[in-house]
């Protein structure tokens, strides 16, 4: 068995010159794939910038509201891929019910950005992130709120 690996990594370090395959030209797809650790460090990161969030909203449908008040946007447990508008029991306004938008990774990212963009006059004491980095952290972090 240890012969037979051998000669495969002989195969491969002899023969890796001659393919017009250079390393920089793998696919994105690839490259782009983080290691768990990776995620999870992401995912980490993006529980922090919820506090960018956390004084309109809660993440958990069941959380009690505070006890100073009522939150003022819906809560976002689930807010990937779920349709805009769409929480029972609190009133959207109009434009953002119009829009018929799901909030995937992207439309999240840009909403992030500049939030009064998309929809003018929602969430004005939020006026959005710069970061690309905390945005996309934030993202991952509403996707998996429990890791």
């Amino acid at each position: 068995m240890r012969e037979v690996f051998s000669v495969v990594v002989l195969v491969l370090v002899a023969t890796a010159g001659c393919s017009n395959v250079r390393s920089t030209e793998m696919p994105a797809s690839v490259l782009e794939q983080p290691s768990e650790e990776a995620q999870l460090q992401l995912i980490r990161s993006g529980r922090g910038q919820f506090l960018h969030c956390n004084s309109c909203h809660v993440l958990k449908a069941d959380t009690p509201p505070p006890r100073f008040g009522d939150k003022l946007g819906p809560h976002l447990e689930g807010i990937v891929g779920r349709p805009a508008a769409s929480v029972e029991g609190f009133e959207y306004t109009e434009t953002l019910r119009a829009l018929d938008l799901v909030w995937d990774a992207q439309t999240l990212d840009r909403w992030l950005e500049n939030p009064q963009a998309m929809v003018p006059a929602m969430c004005e004491p939020f006026t959005g992130m710069a970061n690309a980095d905390h945005r996309r952290a934030l993202v991952a972090y509403l996707k998996n709120p429990g890791d």
